[in-house]
């Protein structure tokens, strides 16, 4: 168990406790105090002279990274955990993370975990792990939660393959974590949430860093994962997981600048250092967004928007068939005549409510469709944009299933006319239908996963343009 300790007193002696009351009692207990300008020091030394499971390794470097690995050199156990110094486990977090790993000669086990506030009386589940089952693991590395104190791991794993944390000031834990899973021969999940992660205002990766350090540290990211993965023979396989881990994960330095032509700067800077360390011609940084679907459309787009000074516009549900009335028509052609937007998603899961309400009389409800749908195709076409078109289909149990089964084959046939109308946009296929399921919460059933999902799609493409 290696906790990496630095100014840390206010929750240390919580973080300490919880992990010598594990259920489960055979372990090591690394502490790696660094120069601390509080009681931090002290307070390891307190414990230690009350456990004889507790050994202290001073840091001589206040990184979390160097800590770590400090840590995994010097761990003489067969199976390595993680612990942020202000962060606690729950009380079976060993028993069932070793039995998990054990039981099934695994190499990595990951269980779920909590979000606190500060004082621990506000918890949340963070349930990004429930249905990996269904997605591509790299969704999961990509815009899941990197951090290594949500699994166990053989000692092995970094040892044999000389696995280091790069010491960068945040998100260290990141640069190793596709490193991680890309020498997994096999992996185990605990779907049961087993670690309390505590957001401390005061904590690194909260607070405003200077903004040279944050741009710094996107470089020294990008650097050290696109180096490292080429050393390995892991490039390949990983680029695209590696550049949407640096876009998505290190573009929360925005909420700190708040003129725009600062963020404009900012933006080219941090586009430019993903293109010259991955090789890409064109990054999320560069565009600006036209959405128009359902309800899952504005979230969508506000997360491809990473550039604060890029145009964001989304229109949600609306059928493309009232781009028929004159009136709508002459707004929205005013709009795109205003606005270059040059990445266009179109999603048609809105046009459900009037399938079903037009059944009696479909075919002119389509023609009138493909009428607005062409409408809407000569009004965007001014920039000549990258057009998306998401499949996306009404879960099984939102209409009755007869009516379902009918929207959702007049949903498939609008596709193939879309398609046919704009034979150069990008149809992406449809997220497993088993996430559709039992979502009552949201507007057809979509999947919590769903802005996820193609959100991914997309920026792969992005990146290949």
């Amino acid at each position: 168990m290696i906790v990496p300790v630095y100014n840390a007193e206010k929750y240390l002696d919580e973080c300490i406790e919880s992990i010598l009351n594990q259920s489960f009692s055979a372990f090591e207990l690394i502490l790696l105090p660094g120069s601390s300008t509080d009681n931090s020091s002290q307070i390891c030394e307190n414990w230690k002279k009350k456990d004889n499971r507790i050994r202290i390794v001073i840091q001589d470097i206040n990184s979390s990274g160097y800590a770590r690995n400090k840590g995994i050199r010097e761990a003489a156990g067969e199976y390595i955990c993680f612990c942020d110094a202000d962060d606690k486990y729950c009380d079976d977090y060993l028993k069932k993370m070793y039995e998990s790993i054990t039981s099934n000669n695994a190499d990595v086990a990951e269980c779920m975990f909590y979000i606190a506030s500060e004082d621990l009386r506000s918890q949340r589940l963070y349930p990004f792990l429930e249905d990996i089952r269904y997605l591509e693991h790299s969704i999961m590395e990509r815009q899941g939660s990197p951090a290594v104190w949500k699994y166990i791991s053989k000692k092995t794993l970094w040892i044999d393959n000389d696995i280091v944390f790069p010491e960068i000031r945040i998100a260290e834990d990141l640069a190793v974590y596709t490193m991680i899973w890309a020498y997994c021969l096999k992996i185990n999940y605990v779907y049961e949430p087993l670690y309390i992660y505590r957001i401390v205002d005061t904590s690194l990766s909260r607070t405003k860093v200077k903004l040279e350090d944050r741009i710094a540290n996107l470089r020294g990211f990008c650097e050290y994962t696109s180096s490292e993965f080429k050393k390995r023979g892991l490039y390949e396989q990983c680029r695209s997981t590696l550049i949407s881990q640096a876009e998505y994960h290190l573009s929360g330095v925005f909420q700190f600048i708040e003129d725009a032509e600062d963020n404009k700067d900012i933006s080219a800077q941090m586009s430019d250092i993903i293109k010259d360390s991955f090789g890409v011609s064109d990054t999320v940084y560069d565009h600006s967004v036209l959405g128009w679907g359902g309800k899952e459309m504005h979230p969508l787009c506000a997360r491809l928007r990473k550039n604060p000074s890029k145009d964001l516009f989304s229109i949600k549900d609306m059928s493309m068939s009232v781009l028929c009335d004159q009136d709508l028509q002459k707004q929205f052609r005013d709009y795109c005549d205003q606005n270059e937007h040059d990445i266009v998603i179109v999603d048609l899961i809105s046009e459900a409510p009037a399938i079903l309400e037009e059944l009696a009389d479909i075919s002119s409800f389509i023609q009138k469709w493909a009428l607005g749908a062409g409408i809407f195709l000569s009004c965007i076409n001014k920039v000549h944009p990258k057009v998306y078109l998401l499949e996306k289909y009404v879960a099984d149990n939102y209409y009755s299933m007869e009516n379902t089964g009918l929207v959702n084959k007049i949903l498939k046939m609008l596709h193939e006319s879309f398609i046919g109308l704009c034979p150069g946009c990008k149809y992406i296929p449809s997220i497993p239908a088993e996430l559709y399921k039992n979502n009552e919460e949201n507007d057809y059933n979509i999947s919590k996963y769903d802005c996820t999902y193609y959100y991914e799609k997309i920026v792969d493409d992005i990146h290949t343009l």
